[in-house]
């Protein structure tokens, strides 16, 4: 495994481990041991929380991913967060919860994702990156009552910023595709939906 993926997986068990289980933490806390990794590691980072289960609509914790994400179609440099979202707090237990879920994935991508195909992954202009995450960010917040329509993308985002940690051109622009035909999918399938119910 490459040693950047070792050193990202030891920061990622620190940071989130470390952790006093029965507490909560403030999300600038988190940021601030986050934000010099630039926008890869931030989309991780919103990525997890998006995912918290909190009880009713938790919508609002996929606020701070699109902010990020559209700061990337703007074309910012480094990424920013308002101090509303920074000073909004989660417990601890849900963000151990949802990384324990959601390790196993982590692992298999940390195996397969490498430096490779350098040149297809963009240094500064991220705009396109950007809306296609921007896009399923969205998708993650909406409430469809259909299985894994939240999980994929949010799955999608995380390979995306794995990617651009890592530098691997064939994830990221992999799943990008597979973000923007599922997203196709579903607008069509929706579209048949409402016009099935509807009509025309």
């Amino acid at each position: 495994m490459p040693r950047s993926d070792r050193s990202l997986r030891v920061f990622l068990d620190r940071m989130i481990h470390d952790l006093p289980f029965d507490s909560s933490i403030r999300v600038g806390d988190l940021w601030a041991r986050v934000e010099q990794r630039g926008f890869g590691m931030i989309m991780l980072l919103c990525t997890v929380l998006c995912m918290i289960p909190l009880p009713g609509p938790n919508a609002i914790l996929t606020i701070p991913l699109m902010i990020i994400t559209g700061q990337m179609i703007a074309g910012f440099k480094t990424p920013w967060l308002p101090k509303f979202i920074l000073n909004r707090s989660v417990k601890v237990n849900h963000i151990h919860i949802v990384f324990n879920y959601l390790s196993p994935f982590l692992t298999r991508l940390e195996k397969i994702i490498r430096p490779r195909y350098i040149k297809l992954v963009p240094r500064r202009n991220l705009r396109s990156i950007g809306a296609i995450s921007f896009i399923l960010a969205i998708v993650i917040a909406l409430p469809i009552p259909i299985p894994g329509t939240n999980l994929l993308p949010a799955l999608c985002v995380m390979a995306i910023s794995l990617a651009l940690l890592n530098r691997d051109g064939l994830v990221l622009w992999g799943a990008t595709i597979v973000g923007a035909l599922f997203v196709g999918k579903l607008g069509l399938g929706l579209t048949l939906a409402w016009k099935w119910f509807f009509g025309p």
